[in-house]
């Protein structure tokens, strides 16, 4: 099955008035789990709410498969995260942009491109994987996180500028953590108020979607 995550323009204009950091982009929209092979037709849609010239300013998006909550976090690369490095071209506010698959429908622009199902992430982050490198939100929490920064620049440590976590049911397993230094560390939005992942902290998708 098909499935792809939307949010509402509301969401949106709640994010933009609500956020202490600056995030320059926003995750608007993603496929995770497409019919057939996921690699590489999965992708990540984002919103330009800054303009932005990536030869200056890039930015990483990286998405965490199956959430295991380690101490490197988003950088814990393996068949855990992915990242998609975006270090060329330009938005404007309010363009529609993306990163992901080579064979993504989306017609773009495209500012990262990779064959997930063949070459690793950028930076290291993330091994080849036919089978998909989003998670497809089930028992064990899935993530995406957008870094204002080169994906050299991200430490465990890094707070990204957006995130979200999705998953299907209340157990959402080894992404959650109460304490100490594994975890996945959240941003200051309209969803999450900093720290590190918890329960209260996973959108339960819709299993209809």
């Amino acid at each position: 099955m098909t499935k792809k995550i939307t949010f509402s323009s509301l969401i949106f204009f709640f994010a933009l008035i609500g956020r202490s950091q600056n995030p320059g982009l926003l995750i608007s929209e993603f496929l995770q789990n497409p019919t057939g092979t996921d690699s590489p037709f999965e992708y990540v849609e984002l919103l330009a709410v800054n303009n932005i010239d990536f030869s200056v300013t890039p930015y990483t998006v990286i998405v965490c498969n199956n959430g295991n909550a380690t101490t490197d976090g988003w950088i814990e690369g393996l068949a855990i995260s992915y990242a998609f490095e975006i270090t060329t071209g330009t938005v404007s506010v309010g363009d529609v942009v993306y990163v992901g698959g080579t064979s993504m429908a989306p017609t773009g622009p495209y500012l990262r491109v990779i064959n997930t199902g063949t070459t690793g992430g950028d930076g290291g982050i993330g091994n080849a994987n036919a089978s998909g490198v989003l998670g497809n939100g089930a028992a064990s929490s899935d993530g995406i996180a957008i870094f204002n920064l080169p994906v050299s620049s991200i430490t465990s440590t890094t707070v990204p500028v957006d995130a979200l976590f999705y998953g299907l049911g209340p157990d959402h397993g080894t992404a959650v953590v109460s304490g100490g230094a594994a975890g996945y560390e959240l941003p200051n939005n309209d969803l999450y108020s900093g720290g590190k992942l918890q329960q209260t902290s996973v959108l339960v998708v819709d299993e209809d979607l």
